[in-house]
C-alpha cells in the first residue's frame, strides 16, 4: 500500500512515499526519498514553514508561546495552521479553555511532518557536504538506570567522531513513558531495558541483547556466597524494590518479606552494597526512599559520619537487579549474586523507534556505534 505527501522547499520539490511491506509475520515500513531537482511539478505544495509551525504548536500546546518560539506574529501562526487544515482537508488542533489540544489526526500527521522536516533539511544539504559527514539532530530516549559509564563513554565517542550533530539526550524513569516520547515522536531513538516489547507500532532497530537478572547483595550478608539459597532463607531478610525489572516478582519468597522502596535502582544497588552516603538522612528516608527506620536501617549524623541504631552499616537487604547494570554501578566489587534461580524472564536490552520514523543520518551513525555492545 502506497501513499505519498509531496511538497516544496525553494527549488527543491520532494516526493515523501511510504511503503507498507508485509514480511512474512513481520510487519515494517520502508521510506523512499526521491529529490527532484528544479522539478517541472507545479502542484499546492505544503509549505515546510507551515510543517515547522505545527510542530512547534504541537511542541508547545499553545499559539502564542510557538509564535514566540518562532519569532512570528500569533496571527501569522493562525493563518499557517489554517493553511494546513485547508490542504489536508482535517482539523489538527482545537481550543478546550485556554489550551491547545492536539487531535488524533494531528497527532497521527505530526509523525509525517517531522519526517519531512528532517528529510528537507537533508535534501538542502545535498553538494554541501562530504559523503561522510553527518549532520543534523539526534534525540535520544534512555531509561534512567542505563544512564551509566558504558552509555557515557558512548555518547563521548559518538560527539567525538560526529560533531557536526546536534545531540539531546533525555533520561526517562519511567519504561511506558519511554515509549510514549518515541510515539509521539518526542525522541528519535530509545535505549530501553526489560521485558521485550513485541507491539507492532516500534521497530527494533538492532537485535535485542537479553542480560540475566540476579538477587544481589552485599559482601558481608549472611547469604553472600552460600550455594543453594532456600526460599525460606530469603524470606528472612528484607528486600528492596526499585520498580524496575520487577515482572514475575510476586512468585520470588522474599516479595513477602520486609520491603523497603528506593526508585532509584543505582541507590537501591548502594543500599544492598551497604554503602551508606550522605543521601541516607537521620530519618532512614533518601531521595526516592521510603520505609520505616529500624536498626538495619543506615542513617547519617551530622557530622556526616554513617551509622545506625545498631552501630553498624549493614542493611542486609537485597535487590533484583540486571547484571548489565550491576556492571557499571560504582560498587559492583561489593555486591555478589545469591545462588538462587530467579524464574522472571531476563531482561532485553531494546533500542527501538517508531515505525513511520524516517532513520536519518545521524540515527544510522549511533546505531553504528552500538555495535561494539554496551
Amino acid at each position: 500500500m502506497f501513499s505519498a505527501i509531496v511538497f516544496q522547499n525553494r527549488k527543491i520539490s520532494l516526493v515523501f512515499f511510504q511503503y507498507k511491506r508485509y514480511n512474512d509475520d513481520v510487519k515494517y515500513f520502508e521510506v523512499f526519498l526521491f529529490y527532484f531537482i528544479n522539478s517541472d511539478i507545479r502542484k499546492q505544495f505544503m509549505e515546510i514553514r507551515n510543517l515547522i509551525t505545527f510542530t512547534k504548536v504541537a511542541e508547545t500546546q499553545s499559539l502564542s508561546k510557538a509564535a514566540a518560539a518562532l519569532g512570528y506574529a500569533q496571527s501569522t501562526v493562525t493563518m499557517q495552521m489554517q493553511q494546513l487544515e485547508q490542504e489536508l482537508g482535517t482539523q489538527l488542533y482545537e481550543r478546550v479553555g485556554r489550551q491547545i489540544r492536539i487531535t488524533q489526526t494531528g497527532q497521527e500527521f505530526l509523525t509525517y511532518a517531522a519526517a519531512i522536516i528532517r528529510m528537507s533539511e537533508e535534501a538542502l544539504m545535498v553538494g554541501k557536504q562530504d559523503n561522510s559527514t553527518v549532520t543534523g539532530s539526534l534525540r535520544l530516549g534512555i531509561l534512567s538506570p542505563l544512564a551509566g559509564p558504558d552509555i557515557s563513554s558512548q555518547l563521548a565517542q559518538y560527539l567525538q567522531k560526529y560533531p557536526q550533530v546536534k545531540l539531546r539526550v533525555e533520561t526517562i524513569q519511567d519504561p511506558e513513558l519511554l515509549l510514549s516520547h518515541l510515539r509521539h515522536n518526542e525522541v528519535d531513538l530509545a535505549l530501553s531495558l526489560g521485558s521485550r516489547y513485541t507491539g507492532e507500532d516500534l521497530i527494533h532497530a538492532t537485535e535485542d541483547q537479553p542480560t540475566p537478572l540476579h538477587l544481589y547483595v552485599g559482601k558481608g550478608h549472611p547469604l553472600a556466597g552460600q550455594q543453594s539459597v532456600t526460599p525460606e532463607e530469603l524470606s528472612l531478610y528484607p528486600f528492596i524494590r526499585t520498580g524496575y525489572f520487577e515482572a514475575g516478582l510476586e512468585a520470588l519468597p522474599c516479595a513477602a518479606s520486609r520491603q523497603i522502596q528506593i526508585s532509584d535502582p543505582g541507590l537501591a544497588l548502594s543500599v544492598a552494597a551497604d554503602h551508606c552516603t550522605d543521601r541516607l538522612f537521620r530519618t532512614g528516608k533518601a531521595d526516592g526512599m521510603h520505609g520505616t527506620p529500624d536498626a538495619n536501617t543506615c542513617t547519617t549524623d551530622a557530622t556526616g559520619t554513617s551509622s545506625n541504631v545498631s552501630g553498624h552499616a549493614h542493611t542486609n537487604a537485597m535487590v533484583l537487579a540486571p547484571e548489565l547494570i550491576v556492571r557499571q554501578h560504582q560498587a559492583a566489587e561489593q555486591l555478589v549474586p545469591l545462588d538462587y534461580e530467579v524464574s522472571a524472564s531476563a531482561c532485553w536490552l531494546q533500542v527501538l523507534y517508531h515505525r513511520n520514523k524516517w532513520l536519518t543520518g545521524a540515527m544510522k551513525a549511533w546505531l553504528s556505534s552500538l555495535e561494539t555492545g554496551l
